[in-house]
């Protein structure tokens, strides 16, 4: 994280022009914060160096950066509350004397405008439990409600680089309000309020369950700063492929998702869904456990598959061809529909960039050509896993599945990737295909794990 020693030096601010300064003072929001968590308080600068023109809108910053100090145990100052009393920080509403000691959390957002440069703006959510603001109209934000229908009690204001006095049109601020909002509630250690404030810029709606919106970008993405970029996934198509900034872009799907990232909590994890619709091609590993790799395909209502088999003849490309002549072909037989199964293809079980190697021309080919592809890694030793996992974290449109052979129910746990950030969930059905020709709790148990199988016990085994 770096600091803002540009604001320690009157010299450089004075020769900012007032916009300037003012999109400065934004797009370094918690840096200065920072500056002074690790000096204890001591970073500042004589105001009276300034030019007087500047002198208003540096007084404002410097109360910002105070408030966000406190919030990540800066202790206060007396010359400091009592310098910045009558100041307020966000050009309108409260002063710093009667936000001081409120719980307090900000955020940096782009702005689209129609001419000229994209903007940006600063979102702060204040905990104001005892009614002290009620004075005070928050912002003037699109659907505040998105954001504060579950939070009684607490306020938002604005800093904007456009309408310094004033919210701004559309809702792509509700992302970042929501993370901020999280930030208050959950952030014990206020680690996340730092780096929400202080690295991240966000741009994105908020919809039911918790969906984060794609937006309209327009020219958001010509704003210079080394902030991390967090998006909607939906936006993944309107990104520029020459689109390089110099901080990370990160894309979420949810609230929980964006919640992950910006907290650094490391695997994001969502609740239970159905299934994709219209799955067109499933990718399954052939090992041991026959029996998940029809159950996924069945589960997943698949028209295509390609099954991939290692050189052990006895436990991979010998039931690869099992299931390709035998098991589909009897399911066929019983009247229940199967998917279409291509010759079984060989994959390195020995040489990860190998393995790579053999499935990638294939799975990118049908990603190209259907969005979204299912790759099965309940097979297949700790290796061969890792070349389709190492697609996935490549490729968004491939999801991965996987069941545990001890596991019990019929779920998969699904995991996909967005930006190398993983997210798992649960694949629960709706409902059993085909539940009056298959004995389901068969089909989903433990398989023959140990050759010779005897192919047609087991089918008995698993039809009606």
């Amino acid at each position: 994280m770096t600091s803002a020693p540009w604001i320690l030096d009157p010299e450089a601010v004075g020769e900012m022009s007032i916009s300037a300064f003012r999109l400065e003072s934004i797009l370094q929001l918690g840096r200065f914060a920072d500056s002074m968590r690790q000096v204890n308080g001591m970073a500042d600068t004589n105001r009276q160096e300034l030019p007087t023109s500047h002198r208003e809108e540096y007084e404002r910053h410097l109360a910002r950066e105070w408030l966000l100090a406190r919030q990540i145990g800066v202790s206060a100052m007396a010359n400091k509350t009592q310098m910045l009393a009558g100041v307020r920080p966000f050009g309108h509403g409260p002063s710093f004397a009667e936000l001081n000691g409120l719980p307090l959390a900000a955020v940096v957002v782009p702005l689209r405008t129609d001419h000229g440069g994209p903007g940006t703006a600063q979102i702060w959510v204040v905990h104001d439990p005892e009614d002290r603001l009620s004075a005070y109209v928050t912002s003037e934000l699109t659907e505040m409600n998105a954001v504060l229908a579950d939070a009684p009690g607490y306020r938002v204001f604005t800093v904007s680089y456009d309408t310094p006095n004033k919210g701004f049109v559309g809702r792509s601020w509700q992302l970042g309000g929501r993370l901020a909002l999280r930030a208050l509630r959950e952030d014990s250690e206020h680690t996340t309020v730092l780096d929400l404030a202080s690295r991240w810029i966000i741009s994105g709606c908020v919809g039911s369950n918790g969906h984060a919106v794609g937006v309209v970008l327009g020219n958001k993405l010509r704003l210079s700063t080394d902030r991390d970029w967090l998006l909607p996934s939906e936006n993944r198509g309107d990104i520029p492929d020459n689109w390089n900034p110099p901080g990370a872009r990160r894309l979420a799907s949810t609230e929980d998702a964006a919640w992950s990232l910006v907290s650094g909590k490391g695997t994001r994890e969502e609740e239970p869904a159905e299934w994709p619709q219209k799955v067109y091609v499933l990718h399954s590993l052939v090992s041991g456990a026959w029996k998940p790799i029809v159950a996924a395909a069945l589960l997943s209502g698949t028209k295509r598959m390609t099954l991939w088999h290692t050189n052990n003849e006895e436990l991979s490309r010998s039931r690869a061809f099992a299931l390709k002549e035998k098991v589909f072909p009897a399911l066929a037989a019983a009247g229940i529909r199967i998917p279409e199964i291509g010759e079984p293809l060989l994959i390195s079980s020995t040489n990860l960039a190998e393995a790579e190697r053999n499935l990638r021309p294939l799975v990118e080919e049908n990603l190209r050509e259907y969005g979204t592809v299912l790759f099965n890694i309940t097979n297949g030793n700790r290796l061969v896993a890792l070349a389709p996992n190492n697609l996935a974290r490549r490729h968004s449109g491939l999801c991965l599945v996987y069941r545990d052979v001890d596991d019990k129910g019929h779920d998969f746990t699904g995991i996909r990737y967005d930006d190398f950030e993983p997210t798992t969930f649960t694949l629960r059905p709706k409902e059993l295909p085909h539940s009056d020709k298959l004995n389901w709790d068969a089909l989903i148990a433990r398989g023959s794990n140990t050759p010779p199988i005897d192919w047609d016990a087991e089918l008995k085994e698993i039809l009606y």
